[in-house]
């Protein structure tokens, strides 16, 4: 469509148009008539106006214009009727039928020719449009003057002023007077135009009378109250043959599987009967049927209400579990479309729909609330509905002892995934039945109410249990969940009866500890990482706890200093015999042994020993001699620290020196190991690792896998229901390992959810796959 604004010149100037040269030809040898314009002889000296009107006069100025017997203008031939004012001005009427052009004078024996155009005052005008109202497609005729000059018919589009277009090319008729032309299907009523079709066209409105086009119309507005999908009506009017679709306005929100604006209703028209027939379509909405014509307007039909399921009952509607089936019954069932369950984001499709009644299965996640059922129309309708839960809560033993089982009873306990204490304290249920569960009650749970937290979200409060506080030191506040933990540093923790502690350990071995008032700062050994155990000893009892310790990545002990002369092969026994745990030491430490020599510059030597028999050491060399700068440096091999372990301990000795320090130092892995072996990828057997492996993992460890160099191979991870989450592939580069990321739901799968292994219960991961060999898998927070 062209967008035109209202610009019409239509500033016209009468003007006289001076002759600044005249052509003159004669017939004669020119001594009968003398044409010299200073002397008298034929001369136009002006002519005007220019532009002038058609029937309007035109005046001639000069000389021996008398003479003059008739003049040509272009489209009206030669005018005679020549009025003399003098023989230095004549006068003509112009013809209608003149246009523009250069002037002729004639007279007896030659002519003169004007070097100016003649031009034409044109006021183009419009003075009536009919038939209005018109029907598109139909004729109609636009009445004026100068209609001749005007090229395009612009009818009304839309309100933001686009036009649809007739050119000059389409017009019936088009004349002076005269534009005949068919009303395009897309016009619409309002200020018809017309245009001079050019770059920049000039654009005449007709304001004095808008044009009506005619549209179809119903012989009344249909009221479809209760209306359904499926249903047929009948719309009677007139006009109906230029409806080109109908569809429904004032849809609800778009919803899932359901359409949220003005879909199309397909419809048939009967011209005998003038009349249009549809369906209903499924997707139908409260709102208003309208017809919609070629130039977009919409012409309401109908107001539609639809249909209600009512007299809404759940059977059963209370006592709920997951996997129940629900029937819900009522009138205008078959209006259902899904339903959406409490606490369940996804709609759940019917399992059977009828008119009066629908079934369903109750998903495990849904809980207490409105069982919401969407129709068809994007409407909805609630039904109440109630889970299953715990009730006729006991406990035993109560009061209960702060570190012991409790035994909860009732019903419905199959339910529980957690139980919270007073305190904040959360535990989870061990494999609870449907009327026992059994939990450790926390040491720092208060008494008070005890909450049950369902496996559906839901929590369920119990009734008051008293908690009997345990008579040993034990840990009351640990370190909030941003603390990192590492090792060689200090853990703070607070406890309560701290005039009870009498010890601390750390995977069993005794450390410092520093009590101060009711806090405990523990230092951790460098060898601490995820899992450590922290024991806190009052006397004869004692209480574990673990620890994710993020393990330090260098490692240095001084495992002996003092000050040993082994000059004549004398020994340094205080790292044999037991006196330290050369197990702890991992494969690829290194060992340095400081030592000056007695004589500077002088040769002296070391040389290594077991505690059994001063025997020599498995794996080095009989003697070293005068290392260099007072340092030997040895890399301990797993040879040689079984050697350590097996025969007791290491004997220093040599001679010409004195051993001042012995340091042992390795780096950390930051990996933790879950499992290493050979697996070859199979879908069966299988590799199953148990939720044990993965204690000291956090959501977004990367896991590694170690294969044998390989490419196109997968590996897919299960928890113990085997339902994956996760494949890790790689299809064409050769590598030996691959990543996945873990995340806290992964993690939650490999912890809680139940399976069985040879017949036996499993949780954790299960692995299968093809394309390489499995050698390893770690994982790193």
């Amino acid at each position: 469509m062209k967008k035109y604004s209202n610009k019409f010149t239509a500033v016209l100037m009468m003007c006289l148009m001076m002759v600044t040269a005249v052509a003159f030809t004669s017939c004669d040898d020119g001594t009968d008539i003398d044409t010299n314009q200073f002397k008298g002889g034929v001369h136009l000296n002006a002519f005007g106006p220019s532009p002038v009107l058609r029937g309007g006069e035109l005046r001639f100025i000069g000389s021996g214009l008398d003479r003059i017997n008739s003049i040509t203008l272009p489209g009206a031939g030669e005018i005679t009727d020549i009025q003399v004012v003098s023989p230095g001005e004549i006068r003509i009427v112009v013809p209608q039928n003149a246009e523009p052009g250069l002037v002729v004078l004639n007279y007896a024996g030659g002519k003169i020719t004007t070097l100016t155009e003649l031009t034409f005052l044109e006021p183009i005008e419009i003075t009536g449009i009919a038939p209005n109202p018109v029907k598109p497609g139909h004729e109609i005729t636009i009445t004026g003057e100068y209609l001749n000059l005007m090229k395009e018919v612009c009818f009304p589009f839309d309100e933001m002023g686009d036009s649809v277009n007739v050119y000059a090319e389409d017009f019936v008729e088009h004349t002076r007077t005269t534009i005949k032309v068919v009303v395009p299907a897309e016009a619409r009523g309002g200020v018809l135009k017309l245009s001079t079709a050019e770059e920049v066209p000039n654009v005449m409105p007709f304001e004095d009378e808008e044009l009506v086009v005619v549209l179809p119309a119903p012989e009344t507005v249909l009221d479809l109250t209760d209306a359904k999908p499926g249903q047929e009506v009948t719309v009677k009017g007139t006009d109906l043959d230029l409806v080109t679709k109908m569809q429904i306005d004032d849809f609800a929100p778009e919803a899932e599987g359901r359409a949220g604006d003005a879909a199309d209703i397909e419809f048939a028209y009967d011209a005998e009967k003038s009349a249009i027939t549809f369906v209903l379509p499924d997707n139908s909405h409260d709102g208003v049927i309208v017809f919609v014509t070629a130039s977009a307007v919409k012409v309401a039909c109908a107001n539609i209400g639809m249909v209600m399921p009512t007299d809404v009952k759940a059977a059963p509607a209370d006592g709920l579990r997951g996997g129940d089936e629900i029937t819900v019954t009522g009138v205008n069932m078959d209006q259902v479309t899904d339903v959406v369950f409490p606490n369940v984001d996804k709609a759940v499709v019917p399992s059977s729909l009828s008119a009066t009644e629908l079934k369903v299965a109750m998903p495990a996640a849904a809980q207490s609330g409105d069982l919401v059922l969407n129709l068809k129309s994007g409407k909805t309708v609630a039904v109440p509905i109630a889970t299953a839960k715990p009730e006729n809560i006991a406990y035993n033993p109560a009061p209960a002892p702060a570190g012991d089982e409790l035994t909860v009873t009732g019903r419905n306990l199959d339910l529980v995934k957690t139980v919270i204490f007073t305190g904040g304290v959360e535990v989870g249920a061990d494999k609870p039945s449907a009327t026992e569960l059994k939990v450790t009650v926390p040491l720092t749970a208060a008494s008070g109410v005890v909450k049950f937290v369902m496996t559906n979200g839901e929590t369920v409060e119990g009734p008051e249990l008293t908690v009997e506080l345990p008579s040993i030191a034990y840990i009351v506040e640990m370190p909030g969940e941003d603390v990192e933990i590492k090792a060689g540093d200090i853990l703070k923790v607070g406890i309560a009866n701290e005039s009870l502690l009498t010890g601390v350990k750390v995977n069993g071995d005794d450390v410092q500890y520093i009590l101060n008032g009711t806090f405990l700062y523990i230092n951790l050994p460098a060898t601490a990482g995820p899992g450590t155990t922290v024991t806190l000893v009052s006397g004869d009892q004692s209480l574990d706890y673990k620890f994710d310790i993020i393990p330090a990545t260098h490692v240095e002990n001084v495992i002996w200093t003092g000050a040993v002369d082994i000059t004549g092969w004398g020994g340094m026994q205080d790292l044999a015999w037991g006196a330290y745990d050369w197990s702890q030491v991992p494969a690829g430490a290194k060992m340095t042994i400081y030592a000056t020599p007695v004589t500077d510059g002088e040769w002296w030597c070391l040389s290594l020993r077991v505690g059994d028999g001063w025997n020599a050491l498995a794996g080095v060399p009989g003697q070293y001699d005068s290392p260099a700068d007072g340092m030997l440096v040895v890399e301990l091999t797993q040879e040689i620290l079984d050697d350590l372990i097996a025969r007791q301990g290491l004997v220093i000795t040599g001679d010409q020196c004195i051993i001042s320090k012995v340091v042992v130092e390795w780096e950390n892995p930051t990996e933790t190991t879950v499992w290493e072996g050979t697996y070859e990828l199979a879908w069966g057997p299988h590799l199953y690792i148990s939720k044990e492996n993965f204690d000291g993992a956090k959501a977004g460890a990367t896991l590694t896998f170690y294969v044998e160099s390989a490419s196109g191979f997968q590996i897919q991870l299960n928890p113990a229901d085997w339902n994956s989450f996760a494949t890790v592939a790689e299809w064409n580069e050769t590598v030996d390992k691959v990543t996945y990321t873990l995340t806290a739901d992964d993690l939650d799968k490999l912890r809680t959810i139940e399976g069985s292994k040879d017949e036996s219960p499993f949780t954790g991961m299960i692995i299968q796959g093809s394309g390489t060999t499995l050698k390893k898998i770690t994982y790193e927070n």
